[in-house]
């Protein structure tokens, strides 16, 4: 009698299962394994490695609202005592032996038996771990392994203190002003300046201040408020409330701009009431 098997554990198979999130997986079973190896024999010093630079990145930044991605790192985190680093896939012996390898040529292959070569030198002689957050991000979104949900929103540096003002207009050019400045010192090498120059202001920069001034205030939105608001991104990466006329309007940049309540929300609620010179609260809902 032949039986199928099926090498994903039950509980994954429920979910739309991504490599990375197997990947994360790998890294909570080889923990697993160092526990076990550590009641066993004295280890004085750990080390994890790993080829996943998903993985490697979820475990320095937890994303929000996946409940089986964080019941896995909290897992991985108790285990103290670890240090985890990046290793090639050509360095990665395990490669080895997933992508397949004949006997004759197994008994005989170094890399499987003791590993890559420097990981028997001093630690100050290994391979720099080279994984920057951002592009591990876009590499992954690219390859539709991670979900929207399970990436963090980008932490927004705040440029100037929002409680400072008392108006929505002086906020605003003192952020253009600043980014003008940026502009100058950089020379042009920053490309979203680069609508930045030295004469008149020009509604583009204006635009563009505007989105960053709402970047601003959405930098803490949390994955409850997303879920609660029926929250979308546009194509500038801001969020955007459908609410229930999602339906109605086909364009996403239709809908207003989801704004906390706080400073800038008093701000722009001041500013478009005195503009329509004290209207009543009706001409200040958005549209």
């Amino acid at each position: 009698r032949i039986h199928k098997t099926n090498r994903l554990p039950h509980e994954s198979r429920k979910l739309s299962v991504s490599i990375p999130r197997l990947e994360l997986l790998a890294v909570t079973l080889g923990i697993r394994a160092l526990e076990f190896i550590r009641r066993e024999i004295e280890v004085r010093k750990t080390y994890l490695w790993s080829d996943s630079a998903c993985a490697l990145h979820w475990l320095r930044k937890p994303p929000v609202g996946s409940r089986y991605i964080s019941n896995r790192i909290d897992e991985v985190r108790r285990c103290k005592g670890i240090e985890f680093h990046h290793v090639r896939s050509t360095d990665n012996p395990a490669d080895k032996a997933s992508r397949g390898l004949l006997p004759e040529k197994l008994k005989d292959d170094l890399l499987w038996w003791n590993g890559p070569s420097w990981l028997w030198e001093q630690k100050e002689n290994w391979p720099e771990d080279k994984i920057m957050q951002e592009s591990v991000i876009s590499v992954c979104m690219n390859m539709e392994l991670l979900d929207e949900e399970e990436i963090q929103s980008p932490e927004v540096i705040t440029l100037i203190d929002v409680t400072r003002f008392s108006s929505l207009l002086k906020l605003t050019k003192t952020i253009l002003y600043v980014l003008r400045f940026i502009a100058k010192i950089s020379k042009d090498k920053i490309k979203n300046l680069k609508d930045f120059s030295r004469d008149n202001f020009t509604c583009k920069e204006y635009e563009k201040t505007t989105q960053l001034l709402v970047r601003m205030a959405q930098s803490s939105i949390t994955q409850k408020e997303i879920e609660h608001w029926g929250l979308r991104k546009d194509q500038n990466g801001t969020w955007r409330c459908l609410g229930r006329l999602r339906r109605m309007m086909p364009q996403i940049e239709d809908f207003p701009y989801f704004i906390k309540k706080g400073k800038l929300a008093e701000l722009i609620v001041k500013y478009y009431h005195e503009n329509s010179f004290h209207a009543s609260v009706h001409y200040t809902w958005p549209r």
